[in-house]
């Protein structure tokens, strides 16, 4: 790499090279004009996969797939003007939820700004404080400090985004380019001298700038109390904690190992006073279940660990640690035991009561696709809104990797997230409702399109909003929130050359599920419920749970849990 047609060509070519230096190996990109220098080089280079599709928000979001699933970050790269606006609700998610992302922004050069040029926007610092860091980088010169510039910027950008120094998230780099935009000369509407100066890399292979690599890990600290309770959230959980005291893992935690608490929502439906702690430990965010949260808030004492951030949303937290691990707690003999008994009493009653229901629903839906996923060994993208809530309070035990947009808890860009995490090449299997792929149907539109398996739970609108204080005024729930469309799943699907199957009888789906992932097929399975039976079942299962937690109380929890 010694030269280049023209200058844009050249700074173009050693952006690319210098991303795939630093391991980045997906790119996202959608046509545009003035980020085409970026896109040619990105496609001409040998370790660069590049994926397209015609919507920026959905290039943001499958983007944030890859990053999600591989913990090094894919670059999306937009053209200049709205362009770039349509990366903020990604760049947002990706920001709360520590996602490494890689955003490469090409811009008009500074003559043309703010003198009223085409498709021209102030992108300085458009992202604001959501990103880790942003650079402006002026037009291409050819001048032999260029090159080390240039090399220079990635490094840090992917450190930066990798969170080296702080938090890993999203880094934005904005390049001003001047035509010629595609790789000659004269374009037949601009002309433009060669660019001469040397653009070699490092003669190793490796980054221009080598960082230091991880900072150092936490010293785990000490939790107080004899009856402790940790509640997995968004952080990783040590599995030998779990082996100590009792772990409450929500859904998304992707902690649910067999020695586990799954059954919190329904365990905790009414006060039980041998399951009580004195101390709850919450990793990262949690408190998907009401119930769950108010635990948390009235616990004796909170302690929040995470190594990012301040995450105590009820402010009730005595202390924030950075970590713990198994020498961190004290419990009293038998606390872990009592909770473990009592989990199998609850899901023996919860899967029991599933298991009976034939006609699809969709807390059985969710608890067969995430079973489908433990057995097959695929990763588990769940929707924002109701999904997520149902794996959390239906979800099976067993190990599981889930991808959620949980930072910031939105339903767009939930399919174009599960397209990322197959781009990653891995076996996805992603649970939406049906408001949330209608949100995102243009994820479908990328080239080429990775093979995922959706799950839609087709409840006719919003159907969080069911089981949330609007249910209660029925003359605003349907207009202004449930808000149904009368769109055929079907021909969305013939539209975007999707296999289809409907759903008839509950018991078919983890078949259905691991049949499309084994043949590689893009799939729709629709999932057809009663939109008002989630409320009814998720009480009846609750119900159920605690007559069997009654029982066994009663009889002085001498008899033994089921296996």
């Amino acid at each position: 790499m010694t030269n280049a047609p023209n200058p844009s060509v050249a700074c173009a070519r050693v952006l690319i090279d210098e991303l795939a230096r630093n391991g980045v190996r997906h790119l996202v990109c959608s046509p545009g004009s003035r980020s085409a220098p970026l896109a040619v080089a990105a496609w001409d280079h040998p370790q660069i996969r590049v994926w397209v599709t015609i919507d920026e928000r959905s290039a943001g979001y499958l983007a944030l797939g890859v990053g999600k699933t591989t913990g090094v970050p894919a670059a999306v790269v937009t053209t200049s003007g709205t362009a770039v606006a349509n990366l903020l609700p990604a760049v947002v998610e990706a920001d709360a939820s520590y996602t490494p992302m890689v955003v490469v922004t090409a811009d008009r050069p500074p003559e043309l700004r703010e003198v009223g040029a085409n498709q021209t926007i102030d992108q300085v610092g458009i992202f604001g404080r959501k990103v880790r860091w942003f650079f402006d980088l002026p037009p291409a010169e050819d001048r032999p400090s260029e090159n080390r510039l240039w090399r220079s910027v990635v490094c840090r950008l992917v450190a930066e985004s990798l969170g080296r120094p702080g938090p890993p998230g999203p880094v934005h780099l904005n390049v001003a380019f001047r035509e010629p935009l595609m790789p000659v000369t004269d374009d037949g509407r601009t002309r433009s001298e060669p660019y001469r100066s040397d653009l070699s890399p490092r003669s190793d292979g490796g980054p221009w700038t080598h960082h230091d690599g991880e900072p150092p890990a936490a010293t785990p600290g000490r939790v107080p109390g004899r009856r402790p309770l940790v509640v997995a959230g968004d952080r990783p959980l040590d599995a030998e904690v779990a082996e100590v005291v009792p772990v409450v893992a929500e859904g998304h935690s992707g902690s649910r190992l067999p020695t586990t608490i799954t059954t919190a929502h329904h365990l905790l439906a009414r006060e039980q006073p041998e399951l009580a702690p004195d101390v709850v430990v919450t990793l990262g965010r949690a408190g998907l279940s009401p119930r769950v949260a108010t635990l948390i808030g009235r616990a004796p004492r909170h302690v929040a660990v995470s190594a990012w951030g301040w995450p105590d949303p009820g402010r009730s937290a005595d202390a924030v640690l950075d970590a713990i691990g198994p020498g961190s707690f004290d419990p009293e003999p038998g606390w872990r035991e009592r909770w473990i008994q009592a989990e199998a009493i609850a899901r023996s009653a919860l899967d029991a009561y599933l298991d009976g229901l034939e006609q699809p629903t969709e807390p059985r839906a969710v608890r067969d696709a995430a079973r489908a996923a433990i057995r097959i060994r695929a990763t588990l993208v769940v929707g924002s809104s109701l999904p997520v809530r149902l794996l959390d309070w239906f979800g099976p035990p067993g190990a599981v990797r889930v991808v959620a947009n949980r930072g910031a808890s939105g339903i767009d860009g939930t399919c174009s997230l599960a397209l990322g995490v197959a781009a990653a090449g891995v076996p996805t299997v992603a649970v939406v409702g049906d408001l949330a792929l209608l949100h995102d149907m243009s994820a479908f539109l990328v080239e080429p399109r990775p093979p995922a398996v959706l799950v839609v739970l087709d409840n006719q609108g919003g159907g969080i909003f069911r089981l949330l204080p609007q249910a209660g005024f029925p003359d605003y729930l349907e207009p202004l929130f449930t808000t149904p469309r009368s769109l055929d799943l079907a021909n969305l699907a013939v539209l975007h050359r999707l296999n289809y199957l409907r759903l008839e009888r509950a018991a078919d789906l983890g078949e259905a599920i691991e049949r499309s992932v084994s043949e590689a097929q893009s799939t729709l399975i629709h999932v057809g419920v009663d939109p008002d039976g989630t409320a009814r079942i998720c009480a009846e299962a609750t119900e159920q749970v605690q007559a069997a937690l009654a029982d066994w109380f009663k009889r002085g929890r001498t008899a033994s849990p089921p296996a």
